[in-house]
Order: C-alpha cells, then structure tokens, then sequence
C-alpha cells in the first residue's frame, strides 16, 4: 500500500490476507441506534490491518442471520496461540 499525504509512507505485507482498514466510516444516523446493524465493529483509529472483515448486516437484520458467509471470523490456528501473525514492513520517505 502506497499513501499519498502530508507524510507519505508505504506498507509491505510478507502475510497473505492482510485487509487494510483505512479511515472509519460515520454511523448512520437514520437508523434506530438499537437496530443500526450497516455499521460492524472496527479497530479503534482510522487505519488498521486486519485478518478479516467484519461482516456487515443490513438495516433489517444482523449479520448473522444472513447464513455462514455471514458469521464472524474464527482463526484456528495449530499451537497454542489464539491469534495470527502477521509482519508488515513500513517505509517513510
């Protein structure tokens, strides 16, 4: 990934299926906050490297209620660590 801003930098990824998240989206304010499901759970800040998306639910129903394409992401990973991981490589110029 290559930003162009006032401090532009580039990211390497030496992992497959790195997603980036960059900027977070506003929540929609015409939804009943109790029945807002457009927005998923994001990292906090506005640029982040995930291995998976979220998946998104509609104005009607959740996610989840959409099927297994829908469900949440579960890494499984084959030692004793619950998490991936991943290395990325950033240049500054």
């Amino acid at each position: 990934m290559k930003l162009e801003c006032p401090t532009p930098f580039e990211v390497y990824s030496a992992s497959e299926d790195v997603t980036l998240h960059l900027f977070t989206p506003t929540i929609q304010q015409k939804y009943d906050p109790e029945r807002n499901y457009t927005n998923p759970e994001y990292p906090s800040g506005n640029i982040s490297f995930m291995d998976a998306i979220p998946p998104v639910g509609t104005k009607f129903q959740k996610a989840e209620n959409y099927g297994s394409q829908s469900q949440l992401h579960r890494f499984k990973g084959f030692s004793e660590t619950p998490n991936m991981i991943n290395r990325l490589y950033f240049k500054f110029k």
